[in-house]
C-alpha cells in the first residue's frame, strides 16, 4: 500500500481552487498568506508555495500592496472583432468594462502610418491612445491613427463610452473592412507600467488597418495585450474530403 504523505501545500492549493470556483478573488482579495497559515496550522512559506501553484497556472495574480486576486482573462473571437463592439463582447465574460483615454490630439504621422493613408510623412492626423480595462485590470493598450477631421468632430468622451468603430461611425467615418496581423513581443518597462504587467511578459500585438467601402483608410493602429490576461480564438469550417477522390480534390 502506498503511504506516501501528501505535501502540506497541496491541501491548501485544493482549498484555494475551491474558493476560486465559488467566485472568490473578484470583488475582494483572496485570503492572505498569514490568515491561511493560521487556519491550516502551517508556515507562511507553505501557503506561499500553494499560491505559487495557482500563479503558475495563471489562475491568480499578485498585486503589490493589494493582495492576491483571481486572474482576469478574456478571449476575443477574431470573427466578431468588427460586427460587435468590444464592450459588448467583453461584458459577457467580466462584470465591468471601461476605457481610459491617455491621449487624443493631432500628431505628425510617421512614415509607415502616412503611407497607409496615402499622405506625406509628418502630415497631421488624429491620434488616440487609450487603455482598456476589465474589472479594473488593464487588458489592452491601444494606439489609433485616424483622419485629421476626426479630431474636429470627436472628443475624448466619445472613446471612453464606445468602441472606436462606433464613435467614428456616428460621425460618418464608417469602416467596412479590417485587416489584422497578430504577433508577439516582450514587454519593456513602459509596457509593464502602463499595463500593470511584468517586464518581459509576452504581449500579443495586433496591428490593424481599417478601410471604408470606397477603399479609403479610416484607422491604422496597434493593440498590445498581456498574454496572461488575453487570447484570441478562431473557428474554421473545414471541407469534407471523405467521399471525394484524389482527382476531385484538386479539380483535375
Amino acid at each position: 500500500m502506498n503511504t506516501t504523505r501528501q505535501p502540506a501545500y497541496v491541501k491548501i492549493e485544493q482549498h484555494l481552487w475551491t474558493l476560486l470556483d465559488e467566485g472568490a478573488g473578484v470583488s475582494e482579495p483572496m485570503p492572505s498568506e498569514v490568515d491561511l497559515a493560521r487556519d491550516f496550522g502551517v508556515s507562511v512559506m507553505t501557503v506561499r508555495q500553494a499560491y505559487n501553484q495557482l500563479v503558475s497556472a495563471g489562475a491568480v495574480v499578485r498585486r503589490r500592496f493589494k493582495g492576491t486576486w483571481a486572474a482576469t482573462h478574456l478571449t476575443d473571437d477574431l470573427e466578431k472583432l468588427s460586427p460587435e463592439s468590444y464592450p459588448e463582447r467583453w461584458k459577457r465574460q467580466v462584470q465591468d468594462v471601461k476605457s481610459e483615454v491617455l491621449c487624443f490630439d493631432l500628431r505628425p504621422a510617421p512614415q509607415h502610418v502616412a503611407s497607409r493613408f496615402g499622405v506625406k510623412p509628418q502630415t497631421s492626423l488624429a491620434y488616440l491612445e487609450r487603455k482598456r480595462l476589465a474589472d479594473g485590470i488593464p487588458i489592452a493598450w491601444d494606439t489609433r491613427w485616424m483622419p485629421a477631421r476626426v479630431f474636429e468632430v470627436a472628443s475624448e468622451e466619445d472613446f471612453k463610452r464606445a468602441s472606436v468603430f462606433a464613435a467614428l461611425g456616428k460621425r460618418g467615418f464608417v469602416s467596412s473592412t479590417m485587416q489584422s496581423e497578430i504577433s508577439a513581443r516582450l514587454a519593456d518597462m513602459v509596457h509593464a507600467e502602463t499595463l500593470s504587467c511584468d517586464r518581459r511578459e509576452v504581449l500579443l500585438v495586433r496591428q490593424l488597418v481599417c478601410r471604408s467601402s470606397e477603399g479609403t483608410t479610416t484607422i491604422v493602429g496597434t493593440s498590445l495585450y498581456p498574454s496572461t490576461r488575453f487570447s484570441f480564438s478562431s473557428t474554421t469550417i473545414l471541407p469534407s474530403w471523405r467521399d471525394e477522390s484524389e482527382e476531385d480534390r484538386f479539380g483535375e
